[in-house]
């Protein structure tokens, strides 16, 4: 194979990518986690591809003397650069939504341990009644 094909390939892959992060971002505006782990999955299964694509290119750029069109590098790069900076916007709202998940959690196990502290808390069995049978 080419090299020229491989980065064909490669810019597809890096394009399918960009739509996978964009959707992301949807996504974790609706706050879909399930939906969230899908797109991850399907975003690194065609991370894994690029890097199979990297290294074949590699490979071939030492052997093959075909040149590459002039565009390609520079249409790769935009593709990465559109990625990361959507990637560090997706990065900075998960922490965000981690942020406010821990806090909520320490929130609940401090009124926990206060229920605890003061005997609040419920007792096993204490919804009974006692029903005196004799006579």
């Amino acid at each position: 194979m080419q090299p020229a094909e491989l980065y064909n390939q490669k810019k597809q892959r890096l394009e399918q990518i960009l739509a996978l992060t964009r959707q992301l971002a949807v996504v974790l505006e609706q706050d879909e986690p399930d939906q969230l782990a899908e797109l991850l999955a399907a975003r690194q299964r065609l991370m894994d591809q690029v890097d199979r694509l990297d290294r074949d290119i590699s490979l071939l750029a030492g052997v093959s003397g075909n040149p590459l069109p002039a565009e390609t590098p520079a249409h790769i790069n935009s593709l990465l650069q559109q990625i990361i900076e959507l990637d560090e916007a997706n990065k900075t709202r998960l922490v965000r939504e981690l942020t406010v998940v821990r806090q909520k959690l320490k929130e609940l196990s401090g009124g926990k341990a206060v229920r605890q502290a003061y005997g609040m808390a419920p007792v096993p069995g204490s919804c009974g009644c006692f029903i005196d049978k004799k006579k």
